[in-house]
């Protein structure tokens, strides 16, 4: 189950990039106010995860996060090392873009992507080594989410059989990958973050998105996702651990329906708590209407 929602975070790369520069490009604007807020809201979660890492280990274990030079680009909980290398990745992007230099932009990418292949595949890195190829990543997903021209041409022109068919193979891909992992001993499937089917599957959702029709409206759960997905996965490791408090204390740790169950719940509780913030903040400062710039 962990192995097929591995695709998350590498669609989470390409469409964060991609809708965020159509935003802003019709509008006028540059990249650097998206960079300016992904700074604020890296500092501002790892401030929310102090006095969960206070509770988890203690003074000295946070004393020991606080000063590891980790914290620069992980923040003060291991999750949130996404929103550094999407800043990251989206900064080399677009300053490499500006420099005209296209070319070596293609070329780190796609080394990025097979080492990251290679270490995923070989387990031959040290830990540390794959998270910062993971860590790098970010920028070959980035600069497929800015291939928006080529993309959006191709799939305008196709239906979505091509991009059903690109996610089944990118499914069947990923299924032979486990079998012959578990046919290999010496591979730790907890660290198998990323692969040729992953990567497929990935472009594969993307495509789907641009080759679905424009609408003018959105659906309720179509508007949550676009306000609130990135508050969700912020806070998700804070009510995961409360849950999984809650299981050990009931007993129901074990069971396959309370795993299944997992995803349904901090979901819900998530965007409840959201949903319940952002009222009490509206209270507060006063309802704003937004203004068109």
């Amino acid at each position: 189950i962990t192995l097929s929602c591995r695709f998350a975070v590498p669609v989470f790369f390409i469409m964060s990039d991609y809708f965020a520069r159509a935003k802003l490009l019709a509008g006028g604007h540059l990249i650097q106010p998206v960079l300016s807020r992904l700074v604020v809201l890296f500092f501002l979660s790892s401030l929310l995860y102090i006095p969960f890492q206070l509770v988890r280990g203690g003074a000295v274990f946070l004393i020991g996060i606080l000063t590891d030079f980790r914290l620069l680009y992980e923040g003060t909980c291991f999750h949130l090392w996404f929103l550094s290398s999407l800043f990251f990745g989206m900064l080399m992007v677009s300053l490499l873009n500006q420099l005209k230099m296209r070319g070596v932009l293609f070329i780190t990418s796609t080394a990025i992507l097979t080492i990251y292949l290679y270490s995923n595949y070989t387990q031959a890195f040290s830990e540390t080594q794959i998270s910062f190829l993971r860590y790098l990543s970010s920028i070959p997903l980035i600069y497929l989410g800015t291939q928006t021209e080529k993309l959006r041409s191709f799939c305008g022109k196709a239906s979505l059989l091509i991009p059903c068919s690109a996610l089944l193979l990118g499914s069947v891909l990923l299924f032979l990958e486990v079998l012959l992992m578990r046919s290999s001993h010496s591979i730790d499937h907890a660290k198998f973050q990323f692969s040729i089917g992953i990567l497929i599957q990935s472009c594969a959702l993307f495509m789907g998105t641009l080759a679905l029709p424009p609408k003018s409206g959105m659906t309720l759960w179509a508007e949550f996702g676009l306000k609130h997905s990135l508050g969700i996965y912020i806070i998700h490791v804070w009510i995961v651990t409360i849950i999984k408090k809650v299981y050990i204390f009931t007993g129901i740790i074990d069971q396959f329906w309370s795993a299944l169950l997992m995803g349904p719940i901090v979901f819900l509780i998530s965007l409840f708590i959201l949903l319940i913030a952002k009222f009490i903040f509206n209270q507060l400062v006063g309802e704003q209407v937004p203004v068109r710039q």
